[in-house]
């Protein structure tokens, strides 16, 4: 007890400090283990305290010693699943869950755990199915369903239609009432300048920066007030950067939907974005389905409906979302918007390094590259990736996503590759394997491939666009839904259409045909960050005049509804 008495006081002692320095901390760690031998409980205690400071490894280690000296219990191994899965350990976060999840398999928490890490690795059929057993815990549960609608997205069976009733099925769980009906203040003059409002969970350190800075930072203040709800519990440097570039900042994440929606009516928003969708918190959504604004659009990071009838329209363009029969049909929205341009304007890394020389050049080798996570790669993307590895003479494939381990000889990530290649004739020998890389090495890692493969039909975004800025060109495959078709969008907006499929068989072809002409491949490679630099991908400038005519045809849609409810004189509208 009296271990476990001074753990604690420790503990109280450190978290009673603003920001305590590694040195403290160690200290504080010394005098635990120095007033008694070590214990299970004591270590357990060290690990949170190392866990509250921000020391995630050495956390790990106590939690595993008091696991070693007889505390194991699922509370500790949760504990080392967390953190692992926090620093990018996949395999050993779910070998965690699991160990957790079978001494508790009660805990809801747990299973929410133990499902995100199963899709994370790539066991997409077993995590979907643990989803929904705790949906079936715990139906109430709106962020839970968030995060499996997400999951869901990645599924190759679903079909557009299938995707649209289940995010209509999240609205009808969880925002199953009729929205208030209110009448707006907002002055409908369809010429006065706009209360122009972002609601995202997303401003902050993320992939999305890159698409999403460029938009706030480009309104012209002179007809638009930019707002920003920002729904995220974290904040860094990068949430500084959307604060400074907002006429109007609201931290609301502690808010429940209720709440925001207050805020939004007493702000006298004309016009509400919401960013986020399924990606992350589902709050966006809630605060939509209750009607917080005149015009409400969805201008998605999450690549599908957002199931809501109460937003008016989605963003999109003519090659994302074709004016064809059946593709409007997939979208609960009640109309979509095409930005002539394309709905997407990208900002590339400032300090992405140049462009090289075209690597089987180098070497002679042809390096085909993956950068999907694993939950994007499914058995057709595999056999595609075979046929093209068999079709071109010594080539190779360089395999790099997000998990630490695929750094590591013979990790669960690397033996998944090595499996499904394995059974499609492809040696080993054939596969590179790259792990996380920082923001910083992400570009230059991507420049020692030849050519990108994208998933389908879940295809890639900043992948992709990061890519195409280091030279590297994409073959993708254009299907039938939103999801697989942003990486055709973006090509088609750089000149690459020839680079699209439209089925397995000619991205195939696409793939083993440009591989072969290096002369070819070598000049696009050269010139190809030239041509997205003038290219509408890379010019905000002409996406977000666009998308504002967008944004000032769609209030003056409303306008014309409220002077027809008014009776007002034409001259008066």
């Amino acid at each position: 007890m009296i271990v476990e008495v001074s753990a604690r006081h420790h503990l109280k002692k450190i978290k009673s400090l603003a920001s305590p320095g590694a040195a403290f901390v160690l200290d504080e760690v010394s005098k635990i283990r120095r007033s008694r031998p070590a214990s299970a409980e004591s270590e357990f205690e060290i690990g949170r305290l190392f866990e509250g400071c921000g020391f995630k490894y050495e956390a790990i280690e106590a939690y595993w010693l008091s696991v070693s000296l007889g505390r194991a219990q699922a509370d500790s191994f949760e504990r080392i699943a967390r953190l692992y899965e926090s620093l990018g350990y996949c395999g050993r976060s779910l070998w965690y869950s699991v160990m957790a999840e079978k001494l508790n398999n009660s805990d809801l928490a747990l299973r929410k755990l133990l499902a995100r890490t199963q899709c994370r690795i790539g066991r997409l059929a077993v995590g979907l199915r643990t989803y929904r057993r705790t949906m079936k815990l715990c139906p109430e549960d709106a962020e839970l369903h968030s995060k499996y609608l997400f999951a869901l997205l990645h599924d190759a069976s679903q079909s557009p239609a299938r995707l649209k009733r289940a995010n209509e099925r999240w609205r009808l769980l969880h925002c199953p009432t009729s929205p208030l009906r209110i009448s707006f203040s907002n002055l409908p003059n369809p010429n006065r300048k706009l209360r122009l409002a972002y609601l995202c969970a997303e401003f902050r350190q993320s992939p999305a920066y890159h698409v999403v800075a460029p938009l706030i930072e480009g309104h012209d203040r002179d007809h638009f007030e930019v707002y920003c709800y920002h729904l995220s519990e974290t904040s860094d440097e990068i949430t500084g950067e959307y604060r400074k570039a907002a006429d109007h900042w609201r931290d609301v994440a502690a808010c429940g939907p209720d709440q925001i929606r207050d805020r939004i009516l007493r702000d006298r928003i004309d016009l509400l974005v919401e960013r986020s969708g399924h990606i992350s918190r589902p709050l966006g959504i809630e605060v939509c389905q209750r009607r917080a604004a005149p015009v409400q659009v969805a201008h998605l990071n999450y690549p599908c409906t957002t199931g809501c009838r109460e937003i008016d329209y989605l963003v999109s363009d003519r090659w994302t979302s074709p004016d064809q029969e059946g593709f409007s049909d997939q979208y609960s929205e009640r109309a979509v918007y095409r930005v002539p341009s394309g709905c997407l304007v990208y900002r590339p890394q400032r300090d992405a390094p140049p462009v090289t020389r075209l690597p089987a050049n180098r070497d002679g080798n042809f390096t085909f590259g993956l950068f999907q996570r694993p939950a994007k790669v499914n058995d057709d993307v595999w056999d595609a990736i075979a046929v093209i590895l068999k079709s071109t003479p010594r080539s190779r494939l360089l395999v790099q996503h997000g998990d630490r381990e695929l750094a590591e000889s013979g990790s669960t990530a690397r033996r998944r590759v090595i499996r499904a290649l394995g059974r499609r004739k492809i040696a080993e020998s054939r596969i590179e394997f790259v792990g996380a890389k920082s923001k910083c090495d992400y570009p230059g890692m991507v420049a020692n491939v030849d050519i990108a493969l994208d998933s389908f039909p879940y295809s890639g975004e900043i992948t992709t666009c990061t890519c195409l800025w280091m030279g590297v060109p994409v073959v993708t495959l254009a299907g039938d839904r939103h999801s697989s078709r942003v990486s055709g969008s973006i090509l088609s907006r750089v000149g690459l259409e020839d680079w699209v499929a439209t089925s397995i068989e000619e991205y195939i072809g696409i793939a083993a045909a440009k591989a072969a002409d290096l002369a070819a491949l070598g000049r696009l490679r050269a010139g190809l960050r030239q041509r997205m630099s003038e290219s509408s991908v890379c010019r905000p400038e002409i996406v977000v005049r666009e998308l504002e005519e967008g944004y000032r045809w769609m209030w003056r849609q409303w306008c014309a509804s409220q002077t027809k409810v008014m009776g007002l004189p034409t001259a008066a509208k």
